[in-house]
């Protein structure tokens, strides 16, 4: 399944659905801040103050944990996790973004308390976004198809076995393409639900494969 943060309510509408459907967050640039997680029987998010509102809550402050960074262990994450959903939670908000040492300690904590994580990385270029790479089973990377995304996309050390997503347009190597759709977006914007229409058959189409992938 394909959860669009981009959609107000998806990530509401996705906690419905049975534990067992993996679930894949696709999220703006000035959504992603550290993590976003969804869908399994254990669950932690790291999350922006955009996440945050998208999801109808508000997460307690990274700098709680910035200053465990040398000795953040899995008890300290389940702590200051905000639930918002069975199976979800959220980790970090404003004011601040996380370091690098933070964000990193945070998804190795993680992992004693989540089946699955996603992270939803900032651009490339970012030191925390490699970071979250290096701990990272799968990396999936978004660009758009203009000069400049293909520039930086051209100069951006992307990582090996990484899955090259298109959007709205065709990008060179891509592994998958998601089609401009903007009619169903304001549909699904309107009545606060899931996306339909051809981006919601790629985006279930990519959810399927990463489903296959994982397991």
């Amino acid at each position: 399944m394909i959860v669009d943060l981009r959609v107000v309510g998806a990530a509401f509408e996705a906690a419905a659905f049975p534990a067992e459907i993996p679930r894949v967050v696709i999220a703006t640039e000035e959504q992603a801040a550290p993590l976003a997680a969804l869908g399994s029987e254990r669950t932690q998010v790291a999350a922006s103050a955009a996440l945050g509102w998208w999801l109808g809550a508000a997460p307690r402050s990274w700098s709680e944990l910035e200053a465990l960074v040398g000795e953040l262990r899995d008890e300290h994450v389940e702590l200051v996790a905000t639930v918002v959903a069975p199976r979800l939670s959220l980790v970090g908000g404003p004011p601040d973004i996380p370091s690098g040492a933070v964000l990193e300690a945070t998804i190795v904590a993680a992992r004693a308390l989540a089946d699955v994580i996603l992270v939803d990385a900032p651009l490339l270029s970012d030191e925390r976004a490699r970071l979250a790479a290096e701990r990272s089973d799968r990396v999936l990377v978004f660009s758009y198809a203009d000069p400049a995304s293909r520039a930086a996309l051209a100069e951006a050390e992307v990582p090996a076995g990484a899955w090259l997503i298109g959007s709205q347009a065709p990008v060179d190597d891509a592994f998958r393409v998601l089609p401009r759709d903007e009619a169903a977006v304001a549909a699904a914007q309107s009545r606060r639900g899931p996306i339909g229409g051809a981006l919601g058959r790629a985006y279930d189409e990519l959810g399927e494969l990463l489903a296959i992938d994982a397991t």
